[in-house]
């Protein structure tokens, strides 16, 4: 039995073999038309798809030149969209994702502001992991309302269960690897220690300034940029409390400073810079923010409630998302789109 299936393998083999020779005598000219007729993003390729015109354009050197340009496209175009997700550039995110919807399936990695690279993660799995909703919900509010969109929104709901149920994503910050399911929001801890060690006087000298140059400032640098915009929210501050359910989120990430003096900061470019070593405050500064190298815990602590209030709200969106996605799932020859403001 075991030499009758050698046999049968063998004589697949040869006849694929012969196939592909058969393909590949053709002229260069025919060839060269019938791999631009085979754009690897076109709506109705599958990730299957990808893959095998991949194992087949690694079978000799013709087939390697013919589709290495066209997944060479593919691979940019993912990376490109990862790039504008995790710097927060919403509308360029949104016409990618119109042009070529497919992408929202497939993998790539991407190093964010702060230094953290994502192994293998879609652009969808990192908004679950920066709890970012203003992102998500411009993804699937792009999706076409046809069946490509409708098989989008499957994977998507695969995604987040994967996603929810398992351990969530992988990333690679100095060296060390980490794996989290959402940001921790480790700002929110700092601040905390920060505002109670002030107001019971735990410091010993010098202590208290080391704590706010390298805990706090150090946390703040690692945010996820959709934090960081809530932070450079032009016109409202974190006191009082926002609500955080604006349907729209100002995708800025420069600091305005008071006072005022020369041009705006952006945000990241304050990661490690020795000049400003020193925690930024929100709090009722209107649509400024101030450096402070030892500010007072009052000021802090509206930060503090803010964050804490945008984390819970975060949750709370993540949370309902999975019933969104299950409902734009099901097919309905009525509609197929998600509502949008429907998080209250």
């Amino acid at each position: 039995m075991a030499k009758s299936d050698d046999r049968k393998s063998q004589g697949l083999r040869e006849h694929t073999e012969e196939r592909q020779d058969k393909f590949t005598d053709l002229p260069d000219e025919i060839l060269e038309i019938i791999a631009g007729k085979i754009p690897l993003d076109r709506e109705d390729l599958t990730l299957e798809d990808v893959k095998n015109f991949s194992k087949f354009s690694r079978t000799n050197k013709t087939t390697y030149g013919l589709f290495k340009t066209e997944a060479d496209k593919l691979a940019l175009r993912v990376t490109k969209l990862l790039e504008h997700i995790v710097h927060g550039k919403q509308d360029e995110a949104e016409e990618l994702i119109k042009k070529y919807p497919k992408l929202l399936t497939f993998r790539g990695d991407i190093t964010d502001y702060s230094g953290r690279t994502f192994k293998n993660i879609t652009p969808f799995e990192y908004t679950l992991w920066a709890l970012d909703r203003h992102m998500w919900d411009m993804m699937l509010a792009a999706l076409p309302d046809n069946e490509t969109g409708q098989d989008i929104k499957l994977s998507l709901l695969q995604q987040y269960k994967t996603h929810r149920e398992g351990r969530g994503v992988h990333y690679i910050l100095n060296g060390q690897s980490r794996q989290e399911r959402h940001y921790d929001f480790s700002l929110i801890d700092k601040l905390k220690k920060y505002v109670e060690n002030c107001n019971h006087f735990r410091w010993f000298p010098g202590e208290q300034e080391a704590y706010w140059r390298e805990e706090v400032h150090g946390a703040q640098m690692m945010l996820p940029v959709h934090v960081v915009n809530e932070y450079c929210y032009p016109t409202r501050s974190f006191s009082p409390r926002p609500s955080f359910n604006e349907k729209k989120l100002p995708r800025l990430i420069e600091i305005r400073t008071i006072p005022s003096k020369g041009d705006p900061i952006p945000w990241y470019s304050l990661n490690g810079a020795p000049i400003f070593r020193s925690g930024i405050v929100r709090s009722w500064l209107g649509g400024s923010i101030q450096f402070e190298e030892l500010p007072n815990p009052g000021l802090c602590k509206a930060d503090l409630v803010a964050l804490t209030a945008l984390r819970e709200v975060r949750y709370a969106d993540v949370n309902k998302l999975g019933l969104r996605l299950e409902i734009a799932s099901t097919p309905d020859p009525a509609s197929h789109k998600i509502p949008i403001g429907c998080l209250g």
